[in-house]
């Protein structure tokens, strides 16, 4: 399976804007793409102020990468604020080429800006087929918690993150995406976003992915805006073959 990052400088609470660059970037992708990651949040930016928004920012979003999936026959993952008549989201929709989709609330929010307090915390996981892999979706503060993303059975063999990681924290960013690899053997696969956002906190991407034994597959300097990886089944299959490590895990349940 082929897959793609594009991280790009998001335009502040401007989805058209978004929309516009990103999908100038989706038509300059090479061919027989499966599957595309965007940032976090990636049509307005991490806001910690969705009352500015247009109530219907989430709805357009979804909208907006169905019509996607389907010009460009991939299945799309992407993050956008959410409301749902009451409470608002960080969510994650995974959308296929058929405008069917699923969707992952974002299970951690980001204490240091009391993102808990403005988006409600989401309290499952999910697991999505694409192509012959299984995919889980995550959004950025998720990546510090590895027993949340911890591999069990059914496994998932793809484990995504978007995010919006500044510059100011981009080490943990590099170190954990590979950790997350190694300890759940499976491919990662991290989009960040680039630029100066709002608040004057500024992000360089290190979009990056990873095989089911660490190593970097492909890295995106901030002057880079998307590449394209392909995953292979048949030897991820084989590590899991080898080397039985998520056999031996310790069996658990989250208590929410």
């Amino acid at each position: 399976m082929k897959i793609a990052a594009i991280q790009n400088e998001l335009h502040w609470h401007d989805a058209q804007a978004n929309f516009r660059s990103f999908e100038h970037e989706l038509q300059h992708l090479v061919n027989d793409v499966d599957l595309v990651v965007l940032p976090e949040m990636f049509s307005t930016g991490f806001t910690m102020k969705p009352e500015q928004l247009e109530e219907n920012v989430g709805t357009i979003t979804l909208q907006w990468m169905q019509r996607m999936a389907a010009n460009f026959q991939i299945i799309l993952v992407g993050s956008t604020a959410f409301f749902d008549g009451q409470l608002w989201s960080n969510r994650a929709f995974v959308v296929h080429a058929d405008g069917s989709y699923n969707y992952y609330n974002k299970r951690h929010g980001f204490s240091l800006s009391s993102e808990e307090k403005v988006y409600q915390n989401g309290g499952e996981r999910i697991q999505e087929k694409a192509k012959d892999f299984i995919i889980c979706p995550m959004i950025c503060y998720d990546l510090r918690f590895p027993v949340w993303s911890r591999n069990k059975k059914p496994f998932y063999d793809l484990l995504i993150y978007m995010a919006n990681w500044p510059i100011y924290r981009i080490s943990a960013w590099n170190d954990l995406l590979k950790a997350r690899a190694i300890e759940n053997i499976c491919y990662v696969i991290g989009v960040n976003r680039t630029g100066t956002d709002k608040n004057g906190w500024e992000y360089n991407g290190s979009s990056a992915v990873y095989d089911p034994l660490g190593t970097q597959l492909s890295f995106l300097n901030q002057d880079q805006i998307s590449c394209t990886v392909d995953i292979d089944r048949t030897y991820l299959n084989q590590i899991r073959s080898e080397l039985g490590f998520l056999n031996d895990a310790d069996s658990f349940e989250i208590n929410f």
